[in-house]
């Protein structure tokens, strides 16, 4: 009876550890693979804010603040930030935006120009994106933001 016990005790072991495992190794590869995409500074506005409740591994409740910026071309890019920087700014401020894929690094308001107070259509990613859209997911666009119509083609990051 032992044996058995001891068997299935080892056995959940390996599961948990496989698991935690496949999960580091996920986390470096996704690490890496954003380290090497540029450091892209641009002007861009905050023009949605929204937040998320989540667990984290270990069971905890976690409230994730994403914003969407829209650069001047009228790309448009989510980014998940700080609960600091969340509250500290608010929809419609502009901006230089800094990230690095879909890693929000800094946004330092400024005065908006001119010629920027002007609402630019989203459109369409360009060739060398400012966020890649590989994960793009339509349906789950269309959850989070039913009053607004956009194509397939919209980026998130």
């Amino acid at each position: 009876m032992i044996w058995y016990l001891l068997g299935i005790l080892i056995g959940v072991m390996v599961v948990v550890l496989t698991s935690l495992a496949i999960r580091t190794g996920l986390m470096i590869r996704k690490s890496l693979k954003e380290s090497r995409i540029p450091v892209k500074t641009f002007p861009a506005q905050i023009i949605r804010r929204r937040t998320e409740k989540e667990k984290t591994p270990d069971g905890q409740n976690q409230t994730v603040c994403m914003t969407t910026f829209r650069s001047s071309d009228g790309t448009v890019c989510e980014l998940k930030v700080s609960q600091d920087f969340y509250s500290a700014f608010r929809e419609g401020t502009y901006g230089e935006l800094t990230c690095q894929g879909t890693a929000f690094l800094a946004f330092l308001p400024q005065q908006m120009p001119e010629a920027a107070q002007e609402e630019p259509e989203a459109r369409q990613m360009p060739a060398d994106p400012v966020c890649p859209a590989d994960d793009f997911d339509p349906a789950l666009f269309a959850r989070r933001y039913p009053e607004q119509e956009r194509s397939e083609q919209t980026p998130m990051c």
